[in-house]
């Protein structure tokens, strides 16, 4: 067994940065999936919030070793540290820690429209929220001239930018034409070698919106 044990729902969501984390950088994990609102998974809620290892009743939990973390933002900071992905000095961690809640405020915006009516949510995402999210990042990728967000090297805040594009243009690629510098870095991300190997694997979970446009059951 790995001493990467990673817990969430049989979809991709918020442990998808992770995984993909980790997919690059070729560091073994085992991931457990569970299905939400499953006897396994109110049996390990009700077990984590008892001892501890989930004290906030939410997943993705990570067990690293005897550590237990939870908070994907903590997690994903627990993993760069670990493959040196969490800057070179005191301001690339500063720039790594505002792109992390930069992505956050990206996805908060989304998802309480999705989640309130998601064929309204879905159309507001397009025409609204990701035209304005994407072009804050445009913006920045243009005036840093880098490859990718902070340097010319990935750091964790990458595969946090680029899980949520992943699943935004899944079901709705044009939306990202009219930022050429954002497209590009996307692309970038994607052809990784070990992340392209990984989505071309058939190990990917399905996503929250292909089981929302019924193209998967979970």
């Amino acid at each position: 067994m790995s001493p990467l044990q990673i817990t969430y729902f049989n979809m991709k969501g918020r442990q998808s940065c992770m995984v993909l984390l980790l997919e690059d950088q070729k560091i073994p994990y085992d991931l457990v999936s569970l299905a939400f609102g499953s006897p396994q998974w109110q049996e390990f809620k009700k077990q984590g919030l008892e001892d501890g290892t989930l004290p906030f009743g939410q997943v993705p939990q990570l067990k690293d070793g005897d550590i237990y973390l939870v908070q994907c933002a903590a997690i994903m900071r627990h993993l760069a540290r670990k493959c040196g992905l969490d800057g070179n000095d005191a301001m690339e961690v500063l720039k790594c820690d505002m792109y992390t809640e930069a992505v956050a405020d990206m996805r908060i915006e989304a998802t309480k429209n999705l989640y309130a009516d998601f064929a309204k949510g879905f159309e507001e995402l397009k025409a609204v929220v990701f035209p304005k999210h994407a072009a804050y990042f445009e913006a920045i990728l243009k005036r840093n001239g880098t490859d990718y967000l902070v340097r010319n090297t990935v750091t964790y805040a990458d595969f946090l930018l680029f899980e949520l594009l992943d699943q935004f243009l899944e079901f709705a690629v044009e939306i990202v034409e009219p930022f050429p510098l954002l497209k590009a870095y996307y692309e970038r991300m994607q052809s990784r070698p070990n992340i392209a190997a990984f989505k071309a694997s058939g190990r990917e979970l399905p996503s929250w919106f292909a089981w929302k446009f019924g193209k998967v059951s979970v």
